[in-house]
């Protein structure tokens, strides 16, 4: 029995076989009565599309890459990469996943590897150290890339993020309205252009409250909870009279909480804490992924499609109050 190809559907109907691929697809530059006649054809032959030689025949797959700095752990990526999976099979894409583990060699090996799969686009959350050469010259090849989360000056690509600023302005704002006056702040690596942008917040309400701000109430720490402990550890032993604590995540919200129990202290009656992503009864900051994944779905979509994107889109967050917060005496 002779295999049915694409080849053969475009002979039968006297049209062109990007035509055909154009109908399969569901392309809005192709007419309804085109479309109707290549689906009945398709049916009449049983006929299943191969993939790999449309990629081959167009250098096209239909398929994205979605490479993210780390594993699944954390609820706000997974929610993020399963909207980004969603809006694409809307449109006729399947996305597939792949972490990075956050090395920019694995990143760049991840990303070469789809190149060679002609995968039609990415959508990145860079590592440290991305090298910014390697993306930008895939993406002067003609790949369509978009960056999520994490912001690396010099990427020739729109980025979609949050306004960390905003954010952890909310979250010590709340806090000093509560009657904190000595907030600690688990930040995140130095590296992160987001944990710059939550130091600017984190002062700025300091400011405009008129409480002074102590570095020393400030430390760094890696998106991990064995690290976060450690730092929350040494924060409330050099500042034995802080009452709460503003955590860039939920590793280092975690990592307060093992501290926490180990100095035999209790939340909120000792500690009151506010972070990022929590959904839990910790008081936190909501990033919005819903959002933010429908937001790079459309701006890869878009390029894809020729159409113009917005070299940034900061997408606003939200306070979402639960009970890990006390309310203390104003001084």
């Amino acid at each position: 029995m002779k295999e049915i190809n694409i080849n053969d559907i475009a002979k039968k109907l006297g049209i062109a076989k990007s035509t055909v691929s154009k109908a399969l697809n569901n392309r809005s530059d192709v007419g309804e009565k085109t479309k109707e006649r290549v689906r009945q054809l398709v049916e009449e032959l049983n006929y299943a599309p191969n993939h790999f030689a449309q990629a081959l025949n167009f250098r096209k797959s239909r398929i994205v890459g979605i490479i993210m700095h780390d594993e699944l752990h954390e609820e706000f990526f997974a929610q993020v990469v399963w909207v980004i999976t969603v809006e694409l099979q809307q449109h006729g894409y399947a996305a597939i996943f792949a972490s990075s583990q956050k090395s920019a060699m694995q990143e760049k090996a991840i990303i070469r590897d789809h190149v060679n799969r002609f995968m039609d686009g990415f959508i990145l959350v860079p590592c440290a150290g991305t090298d910014v050469q390697f993306i930008n010259d895939i993406i002067s090849q003609g790949y369509k890339l978009v960056t999520v989360d994490n912001y690396v000056k010099g990427i020739n690509a729109p980025f979609i993020g949050t306004d960390f600023a905003k954010g952890s302005y909310l979250a010590t704002k709340y806090l000093l309205d509560s009657g904190h006056r000595q907030i600690g702040h688990l930040a995140g690596p130095e590296w992160a252009a987001s944990t710059k942008e939550q130091a600017k917040g984190y002062q700025k309400a300091h400011l405009d409250a008129g409480i002074e701000f102590r570095k020393s109430l400030t430390m760094n720490c890696e998106y991990n909870e064995s690290d976060a402990k450690d730092k929350f550890m040494r924060l409330k032993t050099q500042n034995p009279k802080m009452t709460a604590i503003h955590c860039a995540g939920i590793a280092m919200t975690n990592g307060a909480l093992s501290g926490i129990s180990d100095l035999g202290l209790s939340v909120p009656g000792d500690i009151s804490i506010v972070d990022y992503g929590s959904t839990s009864f910790i008081s936190s900051i909501n990033q919005k992924a819903a959002e933010i994944g429908k937001t790079a779905s459309k701006a890869l979509l878009d390029l894809i499609n020729g159409k113009s994107v917005s070299n940034k889109s900061i997408i606003a967050p939200e306070l979402v109050i639960r009970n890990s917060c006390r309310q203390l005496n104003k001084s």
